[in-house]
């Protein structure tokens, strides 16, 4: 008896042991700022949250991701057991090129320094054949100031901000800034990865919960669910706004390539305290597709016939009642090629129309949320 009680012993410090282990890691291939995620992570019970180091965010887990610009950019993807909350995490700094037929091609980089005892980061505009456009840096939400500038960033604990030049020309008759080009590049001020999901942590993930034509809510969810209070900061709507709860979401309107900053601040069980606060972009599209995967309400029933098809094919799914539906199309590199609007009665014709032959990505959405994603085909 004492030999099998020791048996189970052992075996059940061996399943104990195999669930702890816990290893995120990812590969990548991109055509220009398009790039295509492949989640080679070994976690149990996986929750996922994506940091693509240009203010947006994700769970799912292959994402396909359009940056907004060139630019360098840090990438992390964290991962963890929800059984065992064992975690860890991957980083990866990825360069961007985006393709585009201006001769404009922006580029930043920045330095740290220290100056009668304050910290401060210097961006330096690195771009070339861009005269005749203006330009501003954005080094982070809060500063704005002409190239070769320096940013005062004492005060903050710990950050994670994106820093962007905008050259662009302002059509004074209209008021519309008219953006041309964008420079990005992720910065890193005691910013540690390595605390994510820590009892001591204040980082926390946000992603893009739904959108319209006037803006987007985004979720922010700390990371750490086993503090004793937590408050939130959010920027750029007059005076600052505070949220005390684990979870929150905020409703963003567009305002070109908008940068605002999140701030928040934990009590951990032992009396220890954190403050993070990072950029997120509000930029019109999506930015985030799924790649190899297809998720959904299974209640929608989606069915596409014949997929893949040459000239036309049948989209369906059971609608909820008093329920319009949006049916969003984009190509392989993430493009919306079209928006088929104002569907309700559940069966939606897709014509070939100015499509070319590939991989095609949909997002079936309503007025509040994304509902499901998937793809289809056309043949040639």
């Amino acid at each position: 008896m004492r030999k099998l009680s020791l048996l189970l012993a052992v075996l059940l410090i061996s399943v104990s042991s195999i669930g702890q282990i816990c290893m995120s890691a990812f590969t990548y291939t991109k055509s220009s700022n398009i790039v295509n995620f492949s989640n080679t992570s070994v976690v149990a019970n996986a929750h996922y949250w994506w940091n693509f180091g240009d203010g947006t965010g994700s769970n799912i887990k292959n994402p396909l991701h359009v940056f907004p610009e060139s630019g360098n950019y840090l990438v992390t993807l964290f991962a963890k057991d929800t059984i065992t909350n064992c975690s860890d995490y991957y980083e990866l700094w990825i360069i961007i090129e985006k393709e585009s037929p201006l001769a404009c091609t922006p580029a930043i980089t920045d330095s740290f320094f220290v100056f009668n005892g304050e910290d401060y980061v210097k961006i330096i505009d690195l771009s070339s054949n861009c005269l005749g456009y203006s330009a501003n840096i954005d080094g982070g939400a809060a500063y704005n100031s002409p190239i070769g500038a320096s940013h005062i960033i004492e005060g903050w604990k710990s950050f994670r901000f994106i820093a962007r030049i905008k050259h662009y020309v302002n059509d004074t008759s209209t008021n519309i800034i008219d953006i041309k080009r964008e420079a990005y590049k992720s910065i890193l001020y005691n910013y540690s990865s390595a605390v994510n999901y820590h009892n001591c942590s204040a980082n926390f993930e946000y992603t893009i919960k739904s959108q319209d034509s006037l803006g987007q809510r985004i979720m922010f969810k700390a990371m750490n669910s086993n503090a004793i209070s937590y408050k939130w900061y959010l920027s750029g709507f007059g005076n600052p706004i505070y949220k005390y709860t684990d979870t929150m979401s905020w409703y963003f309107p567009y305002n070109f390539s908008n940068i605002s900053l999140i701030g928040l601040y934990i009590e951990g069980q032992n009396g220890c305290t954190d403050t993070l606060f990072q950029d997120i972009l509000i930029k019109k599209g999506v930015v985030t597709l799924e790649g190899f995967e297809q998720s959904g309400d299974c209640d929608l029933n989606i069915q596409i016939f014949p997929n893949p098809f040459n000239q036309q094919c049948t989209f369906s799914f059971k609608p909820n009642s008093n329920t319009d539906y949006s049916l969003n199309l984009y190509n392989s590199i993430g493009q919306l090629v079209r928006i088929i609007e104002n569907i309700n009665s559940g069966i939606v014709s897709i014509d070939r129309r100015n499509l070319a032959a590939g991989l095609y990505f949909y997002q079936l959405t309503t007025k509040q949320d994304i509902v499901a994603v998937g793809k289809f085909i056309i043949q040639n």
